[in-house]
Protein backbone atom coordinates (compact mmCIF):
# COMPACT_ATOMS: atom_id res chain seq x y z
CA UNK A 1 0.00 0.00 0.00
CA UNK A 2 1.94 3.10 -1.45
CA UNK A 3 1.22 6.61 1.19
CA UNK A 4 0.81 10.12 0.39
CA UNK A 5 3.28 12.15 1.87
CA UNK A 6 0.67 13.74 4.67
CA UNK A 7 -0.54 10.62 5.51
CA UNK A 8 3.35 8.84 6.11
CA UNK A 9 3.80 12.19 8.06
CA UNK A 10 0.76 11.73 10.26
CA UNK A 11 1.81 7.56 11.11
CA UNK A 12 5.35 9.41 11.56
CA UNK A 13 4.27 11.40 14.27
CA UNK A 14 3.53 8.58 16.99
CA UNK A 15 6.90 7.81 16.83
CA UNK A 16 8.37 11.15 18.31
CA UNK A 17 9.81 12.02 15.23
CA UNK A 18 10.48 15.52 14.47
CA UNK A 19 7.76 16.72 11.33
CA UNK A 20 7.19 20.04 10.38
CA UNK A 21 3.20 20.96 10.92
CA UNK A 22 1.15 20.56 8.09
CA UNK A 23 -2.23 20.44 6.59
CA UNK A 24 -3.89 18.21 3.96
CA UNK A 25 -6.57 19.35 1.17
CA UNK A 26 -8.42 17.20 -0.86
CA UNK A 27 -9.63 18.66 -3.54
CA UNK A 28 -10.68 22.14 -3.10
CA UNK A 29 -8.47 24.58 -0.90
CA UNK A 30 -11.63 26.63 -0.20
CA UNK A 31 -10.07 26.94 3.62
CA UNK A 32 -6.29 27.83 2.69
CA UNK A 33 -6.51 31.32 3.32
CA UNK A 34 -7.95 30.64 6.67
CA UNK A 35 -6.13 28.10 8.26
CA UNK A 36 -2.95 29.87 7.06
CA UNK A 37 -2.81 31.60 10.18
CA UNK A 38 -2.51 28.25 11.94
CA UNK A 39 0.61 27.19 9.96
CA UNK A 40 4.01 29.03 10.93
CA UNK A 41 5.17 30.69 8.00
CA UNK A 42 5.65 32.58 5.91
CA UNK A 43 7.44 30.83 3.83
CA UNK A 44 5.03 27.87 3.67
CA UNK A 45 5.91 24.78 1.14
CA UNK A 46 2.84 23.41 -1.46
CA UNK A 47 3.63 19.85 -2.16
CA UNK A 48 1.30 18.50 -4.91
CA UNK A 49 0.14 14.76 -3.34
CA UNK A 50 0.47 11.64 -5.93
CA UNK A 51 1.77 8.37 -5.74
CA UNK A 52 5.09 9.17 -7.87
CA UNK A 53 8.18 10.39 -7.14
CA UNK A 54 10.35 13.60 -8.77
CA UNK A 55 7.70 16.13 -7.62
CA UNK A 56 9.91 18.68 -7.04
CA UNK A 57 11.72 18.35 -11.03
CA UNK A 58 8.10 17.54 -12.51
CA UNK A 59 6.20 19.48 -14.56
CA UNK A 60 2.31 20.18 -15.13
CA UNK A 61 0.31 19.51 -18.34
CA UNK A 62 -1.51 22.70 -17.73
CA UNK A 63 1.87 25.48 -16.33
CA UNK A 64 0.56 27.94 -14.24
CA UNK A 65 4.40 29.29 -13.59
CA UNK A 66 7.84 27.90 -14.35
CA UNK A 67 8.20 25.40 -11.57
CA UNK A 68 6.96 21.87 -10.22
CA UNK A 69 5.06 20.05 -7.79
CA UNK A 70 6.34 21.38 -4.60
CA UNK A 71 7.14 25.16 -4.15
CA UNK A 72 7.60 27.90 -1.63
CA UNK A 73 5.72 30.18 -1.01
CA UNK A 74 6.37 33.74 0.45
CA UNK A 75 3.03 35.35 0.84
CA UNK A 76 -0.36 34.04 1.45
CA UNK A 77 -1.52 35.13 -1.59
CA UNK A 78 1.42 33.44 -3.45
CA UNK A 79 0.25 30.05 -1.63
CA UNK A 80 -3.10 30.63 -2.67
CA UNK A 81 -2.09 31.01 -6.32
CA UNK A 82 0.17 27.90 -6.62
CA UNK A 83 -2.25 25.36 -4.37
CA UNK A 84 -5.22 26.75 -7.26
CA UNK A 85 -2.49 26.18 -9.64
CA UNK A 86 -1.90 22.61 -8.27
CA UNK A 87 -5.47 21.59 -7.72
CA UNK A 88 -6.84 19.24 -10.40
CA UNK A 89 -4.02 20.25 -12.63
CA UNK A 90 -1.40 16.85 -13.91
CA UNK A 91 1.97 16.45 -12.83
CA UNK A 92 4.54 14.71 -14.95
CA UNK A 93 7.45 13.12 -13.16
CA UNK A 94 10.12 10.78 -14.34
CA UNK A 95 7.76 8.00 -12.63
CA UNK A 96 4.70 9.07 -14.18
CA UNK A 97 5.41 8.94 -17.90
CA UNK A 98 4.11 10.96 -20.15
CA UNK A 99 0.46 11.19 -19.16
CA UNK A 100 1.08 11.82 -15.42
CA UNK A 101 -0.87 12.22 -12.46
CA UNK A 102 -4.25 13.87 -11.51
CA UNK A 103 -3.01 16.32 -8.31
CA UNK A 104 -6.25 16.03 -6.41
CA UNK A 105 -4.77 16.43 -2.60
CA UNK A 106 -1.89 19.38 -1.43
CA UNK A 107 -0.04 19.59 1.64
CA UNK A 108 0.71 22.75 3.14
CA UNK A 109 3.62 22.51 4.99
CA UNK A 110 5.55 25.08 7.81
CA UNK A 111 8.97 26.18 5.99
CA UNK A 112 12.01 26.16 7.20
CA UNK A 113 15.42 27.63 6.98
CA UNK A 114 17.47 24.49 4.98
CA UNK A 115 21.26 24.46 5.57
CA UNK A 116 21.63 21.01 4.08
CA UNK A 117 19.19 18.08 2.34
CA UNK A 118 20.03 14.13 2.69
CA UNK A 119 18.26 11.16 2.02
CA UNK A 120 17.35 8.72 4.32
CA UNK A 121 15.48 5.27 4.61
CA UNK A 122 14.64 1.59 5.81
CA UNK A 123 13.97 -1.22 4.26
CA UNK A 124 14.86 -4.89 3.89
CA UNK A 125 17.13 -5.97 2.16
CA UNK A 126 16.49 -9.89 1.37
CA UNK A 127 19.60 -11.43 -0.16
CA UNK A 128 20.88 -10.60 3.68
CA UNK A 129 17.67 -11.12 5.22
CA UNK A 130 18.49 -7.88 7.29
CA UNK A 131 17.08 -4.82 7.83
CA UNK A 132 19.07 -2.06 6.11
CA UNK A 133 19.52 2.23 6.34
CA UNK A 134 20.58 3.96 2.98
CA UNK A 135 21.67 7.31 3.86
CA UNK A 136 23.26 10.15 1.39
CA UNK A 137 24.44 13.62 1.40
CA UNK A 138 22.46 14.33 -1.88
CA UNK A 139 19.04 14.88 -0.16
CA UNK A 140 16.39 16.17 -2.81
CA UNK A 141 17.54 14.30 -5.67
CA UNK A 142 16.20 11.66 -7.40
CA UNK A 143 18.15 8.53 -5.51
CA UNK A 144 18.18 6.27 -8.34
CA UNK A 145 20.30 9.09 -10.24
CA UNK A 146 22.74 9.43 -7.27
CA UNK A 147 23.33 5.74 -7.15
CA UNK A 148 24.29 5.78 -10.97
CA UNK A 149 25.98 8.88 -10.95
CA UNK A 150 27.63 8.84 -8.16
CA UNK A 151 27.17 5.61 -6.27
CA UNK A 152 30.05 6.96 -3.50
CA UNK A 153 27.48 9.40 -1.75
CA UNK A 154 25.54 6.29 -0.80
CA UNK A 155 26.36 4.76 2.96
CA UNK A 156 24.47 1.51 3.66
CA UNK A 157 24.17 0.18 7.16
CA UNK A 158 22.56 -3.07 8.24
CA UNK A 159 20.58 -3.97 11.51
CA UNK A 160 21.26 -7.38 13.13
CA UNK A 161 18.37 -6.59 15.34
CA UNK A 162 16.45 -3.85 17.08
CA UNK A 163 18.31 -3.91 20.30
CA UNK A 164 21.28 -3.03 19.17
CA UNK A 165 21.21 -0.31 16.49
CA UNK A 166 24.75 0.50 16.18
CA UNK A 167 25.61 3.20 13.45
CA UNK A 168 29.51 4.05 13.36
CA UNK A 169 30.89 6.92 14.09
CA UNK A 170 32.63 7.01 11.20
CA UNK A 171 29.22 8.20 9.21
CA UNK A 172 29.33 11.22 11.32
CA UNK A 173 32.36 12.75 9.12
CA UNK A 174 31.38 10.83 5.75
CA UNK A 175 27.95 13.19 6.04
CA UNK A 176 29.73 16.08 7.86
CA UNK A 177 27.23 15.87 10.88
CA UNK A 178 28.27 18.18 14.03
CA UNK A 179 28.15 16.12 17.30
CA UNK A 180 24.88 18.16 17.85
CA UNK A 181 23.76 16.67 14.39
CA UNK A 182 24.69 13.25 14.36
CA UNK A 183 23.02 12.54 17.93
CA UNK A 184 19.99 13.65 16.76
CA UNK A 185 20.47 11.56 13.14
CA UNK A 186 20.79 8.21 15.12
CA UNK A 187 17.23 9.08 17.50
CA UNK A 188 15.60 9.28 14.47
CA UNK A 189 17.11 6.41 12.48
CA UNK A 190 16.03 4.30 16.21
CA UNK A 191 12.71 5.99 16.00
CA UNK A 192 12.20 5.06 12.45
CA UNK A 193 13.36 1.46 12.95
CA UNK A 194 10.55 1.36 15.45
CA UNK A 195 8.32 2.36 13.06
CA UNK A 196 9.20 -0.01 10.72
CA UNK A 197 8.15 -2.60 12.43
CA UNK A 198 5.36 -1.80 14.04
CA UNK A 199 3.88 -0.30 10.96
CA UNK A 200 5.14 -3.33 8.83
CA UNK A 201 6.39 -1.29 6.62
CA UNK A 202 8.06 -2.31 3.58
CA UNK A 203 10.14 0.75 2.99
CA UNK A 204 10.06 3.91 4.58
CA UNK A 205 11.98 6.77 2.47
CA UNK A 206 13.03 10.43 3.59
CA UNK A 207 14.05 12.47 0.83
CA UNK A 208 14.98 15.66 2.26
CA UNK A 209 16.20 14.54 5.86
CA UNK A 210 16.39 18.59 6.66
CA UNK A 211 19.31 19.57 9.06
CA UNK A 212 18.56 23.68 9.82
CA UNK A 213 20.99 26.46 9.86
CA UNK A 214 20.37 25.94 13.66
CA UNK A 215 21.64 22.46 13.86
CA UNK A 216 17.73 20.59 13.78
CA UNK A 217 16.97 17.91 11.90
CA UNK A 218 13.97 18.12 10.24
CA UNK A 219 11.88 15.06 8.39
Amino acid sequence: MNLHEYQAKNLLRKYNLPILEGKSYIGNIDNLRKELKNIKGPPWVIKSQIHAGGRGAGKFLKPFNEKGGVQIASTSEDAQKIAKGMMDNTLITKQTGEEGRLVNRIYVEAGCEIDREYYLSILLDRNQSKLMLIVSDAGGMNIEDVAETTPERLQYIYFDNKENLMISDNLQKKLKFSINEFSQFKEIVSNLYRAYVEIDASLIEINPLVVTKDEKLIL
